[in-house]
């Protein structure tokens, strides 16, 4: 191993006596903001504590990586970056981390990603994760500039609308419900990129909050699949947007959400790359779910891009968002 690579590796390997640490709010509130999502890196740790400086908060982060309050991920060195350079550090929830958020805050610990934390986790599921982090804190950061609309992560949507999820030993992070397609009936699931509510202050009571799951499509995946194939088993073992949708649509006529999140409705969000792909989707979703016998809303599926979003800088409450007909709202509205 060449001296440059054990300079980097150095950065991930656990000290077998690290330096004491006495965890304070601050700390608290990095270790909060792991947990709601999942994967992060140290830029986004950095603009969510505005009142520290960049210095001191990468001291703390290496003295809660130290400690196991959080895990370093190395595979972040194997993620190609256009023009060279680096990527900033990324991190997950170690297992003391786990106990403390258990301990104040009463969090069910994500225990698949604590069996996923470390090494098992590869670099473009990583990559993909720190994409959803994006994405989602961009929300998040428009709403706040938004009078009257409220953006909540999962453990705030449960603490005031479904407290009793809060009691079970992880939270729900799998959308699953019972398929009738072609003389298959079984119980399929989709994990989603993200879950978040947005409430409008302004809006009557029960029409006031936005449930959404999100899906963001780095475009490698397969939209729709032929009839032939569709009829078959091995359609419910690949991977296809279509798949995906379909098993939000039986949540969606079963009820599900309700029982699982907690959540009177739901749309599911998905961004694509680009136009085309979005018009592909909608495509996708008239020809499978319109019709009988699904009759899916096109409210429930909506789309927007990342050359549109990128086009209104990232104020992802005014970017326009089309239903499953091609109707363009914003979630602003």
């Amino acid at each position: 191993m060449t001296t440059a690579t054990q300079a980097v590796y150095s950065h991930y390997d656990i000290p077998a006596d690290p330096s004491p640490i006495a965890i304070t709010d601050d700390d608290d509130l990095i270790l909060l903001e792991v947990y709601r999502h999942d994967l992060i890196d140290a830029h986004a740790i950095r603009s969510l504590l505005p009142h520290r400086s960049a210095t001191k908060i990468g001291r703390r982060l290496k003295l809660l990586r130290d400690n196991q309050y959080l895990h370093r991920l190395r595979q972040i060195e194997r993620i190609y970056v256009q023009g060279g350079g680096s990527l900033a550090k990324a991190y997950t929830l170690g297992r003391r981390g786990a106990e403390r958020l258990a301990e104040r805050y009463g969090l069910p610990t994500k225990s698949r990603r604590q069996r996923e934390r470390s090494t098992s986790l590869s670099a473009p599921y990583i990559q993909h994760g720190l994409e959803q982090t994006r994405f989602i804190l961009q929300t998040r950061t428009s709403a706040a500039t938004h009078d009257g609309i409220e953006f909540l992560y999962p453990d705030q949507i449960y603490e005031r609308y479904a407290p009793h999820i809060l009691k079970r030993n992880s939270l729900p992070n799998t959308v699953a419900a019972r398929v009738s397609w072609h003389g298959y009936t079984e119980t399929e699931g989709t994990i989603p990129d993200g879950f978040f509510m947005l409430r409008y202050s302004n809006r009557e009571e029960g029409k006031n909050r936005r449930s959404i799951f999100l899906e963001i499509d780095r475009g490698t995946e397969t939209i729709d699949v032929n009839d032939r194939k569709t009829k078959t088993k091995k359609f419910w073992k690949e991977t296809s947007i279509l798949r995906k949708f379909l098993v939000y649509a039986y949540a969606y006529q079963t009820g599900v959400h309700r029982k699982e999140f907690g959540i009177p409705t739901f749309q599911v969000l998905t961004v694509t790359t680009g136009p085309k792909r979005v018009k592909e989707m909608q495509s996708m979703y008239r020809r499978r779910l319109a019709g009988r016998p699904h009759s899916v809303p096109p409210i429930r599926f909506l789309f927007t891009d990342f050359q549109t979003i990128r086009k209104h800088r990232g104020d992802i409450l005014l970017v326009p968002i089309e239903d499953g007909e091609g109707k363009s709202r914003t979630l602003a509205q």
